[in-house]
């Protein structure tokens, strides 16, 4: 029976390093400048590549498809599923801590933290709650730091900044907002939603629009908007 120490004596002998310096070489080019041009183009002449470098991604692919578990966020195996799978659906390193039955929770859920979406239909009634408050930090915490947000008069914008500058013009003007759900569509860590929003101006000017807004599944468990646009319906009529 072989003994860990044993196990990492192996790891680190000669003969592991030449073949470690050896795959790295093969798969990321690691010193490849250093190696004779007729020396490579010998060896691929005889051992054909045939894609080796994806070809490896793929084979572990496989092997992590038929046994999940393998696919640690702090091993290889976890890259390759992050480059393979879904966005969403790689195991992560707050998946591995949420299975470790300690009971860490993620800042959202201790105790006095703001509420967080848990499900994407969540964020409505969270952004319809913050924004009556006029918690524009709130606000923004609902949005990914990339996330994108449409506009009354213009492109829609992305980045947070971009993002508080419009709904802090929607809440310095005033303006009151209701939405209705009208459809939702979810899928493994993304969702596509559509709500009835009513913008109301304080001289009781409505404008009544078709919201479209696309939220996405967080590593530690949240729901975020990645793109919140409630005029994107009408953009699209214009262009009709």
């Amino acid at each position: 029976m072989l003994h860990t120490s044993d196990g990492i004596a192996e790891r680190f002998s000669p003969e592991a390093r030449v073949a470690q310096v050896g795959i790295a070489t093969d798969i990321a080019g690691l010193a490849r400048d250093a190696l004779p041009e007729d020396l490579i183009a010998g060896a691929v002449e005889a051992w054909p590549r045939e894609d080796l470098g994806y070809a490896f991604v793929e084979h572990h692919s496989a092997q992590i498809a038929g046994t999940p578990g393998k696919a640690s966020p702090i091993n290889f195996p976890g890259h390759v599923a992050a480059l393979t799978v879904p966005p969403g659906q790689a195991p992560t390193w707050y998946d591995m801590i949420e299975g470790s039955g300690w009971g860490d929770r993620p800042p959202y859920r201790r105790s006095g933290a703001p509420a967080a979406a848990e499900t994407p239909g969540q964020l409505a009634s969270l952004f319809l709650q913050r924004f009556r408050a006029g918690d524009l930090d709130g606000l923004i915490a609902l949005y990914e730091p990339g996330g994108v947000i449409g506009r009354r008069g213009g492109d829609p914008v992305a980045g947070h900044e971009a993002i508080r500058a419009e709904l802090g013009a929607l809440l310095d003007d005033g303006v009151a907002i209701e939405s209705v759900p009208r459809s939702a569509v979810s899928g493994p860590g993304l969702a596509l939603l559509s709500h009835v929003v009513t913008l109301t101006a304080p001289d009781g000017t409505s404008t009544v629009v078709d919201s479209t807004e696309v939220a996405r599944r967080q590593a530690d468990g949240r729901w975020l908007y990645a793109i919140d646009d409630p005029f994107f319906a009408r953009r699209a009529a214009e262009l009709q």
